[in-house]
């Protein structure tokens, strides 16, 4: 049997045990980017799958992808190596909804479009997505797009304080959160006048809070 010139730098053929033999050829496929290594891993084919994948991802390789039998570890393939690519149209050749949800959010991430978004399957994906973006880059009109009342209100609050903008505040309608954002505002900008929206049993703790963040800053 004519052998594999790859088979010279084989360095696991001797190990016993089967777990750290079959690790051996995953690191070895990785490592040298030759899935024909992976080829040697056996009794664990998600093992086998995983060494595949992460190998057609280094090499960039739509067609070492194609080959992995697995529907999961295809899918994870496929939406690596869109991420990889920054390749939007890409997303479309992943299989299961997961992976598909997950290169479209990597790739609304990456271009900082909220658009993107709107591609994802699940409402409830579209809202982390949208949610996500929003944090990642302080920008608050992404906020808006969030279905779920808990969720649009969070951003607002985690993008009013982060930008330190009092409007953001005034887009949320549950009290204590509201509360909560004017306040951090009113202490972070220093504007006491913020506090005038919290309730009176609770002004004079921002107002407090406000004049000892000054003091820090002085």
């Amino acid at each position: 049997v004519q052998k594999n010139p790859l088979d010279q730098f084989d360095a696991c053929s001797g190990i016993g045990d089967f777990a750290e033999k079959n690790n051996c050829y995953r690191d070895l496929a990785i490592g040298m980017n030759a899935s024909y290594f992976c080829g040697k891993i056996v009794n664990a084919t998600k093992v086998q799958a995983s060494c595949e994948a992460e190998v057609a991802i280094a090499s960039n390789k739509k067609s070492e992808c194609d080959k992995i039998h697995d529907e999961k570890t295809r899918s994870y393939c496929y939406a690596a190596l869109a991420v990889v690519r920054h390749e939007l149209a890409f997303c479309g050749n992943v299989d299961t909804l997961e992976w598909r949800n997950y290169c479209y959010q990597e790739l609304a991430l990456y271009n900082k479009n909220p658009d993107i978004c709107l591609k994802l399957e699940t409402q409830l994906a579209m809202d982390d997505c949208f949610s996500t973006l929003a944090k990642n880059m302080s920008y608050g009109p992404s906020c808006v797009r969030i279905r779920d009342i808990d969720k649009r209100e969070g951003c607002f609050l985690t993008i009013g304080v982060a930008t330190k903008d009092a409007a953001y505040c005034a887009e949320i309608a549950e009290p204590t959160r509201k509360w909560t954002c004017y306040h951090r505002v009113a202490k972070q900008t220093g504007n006491a006048r913020l506090c005038d929206n919290v309730p009176e049993n609770l002004r004079q703790n921002c107002i407090d809070a406000v004049n000892e963040s000054k003091q820090v800053q002085a």
